[in-house]
């Protein structure tokens, strides 16, 4: 019966975990806005 009650604490460590993923989509798109580089070109 020991063993279950410490199954119950290593579920909550999961949560935080997935949290982390969105952060990093969010910094793929202003990556994306690499297309002024071209209007610079025109300039020179």
């Amino acid at each position: 019966m020991t063993s279950t009650v410490l199954e119950t604490p290593p579920p909550a460590p999961f949560p935080p975990m997935p949290m982390l993923t969105p952060a990093p989509s969010a910094t793929t798109p202003p990556p994306l806005p690499p297309p002024p580089p071209i209007d610079c070109a025109t300039m020179a």
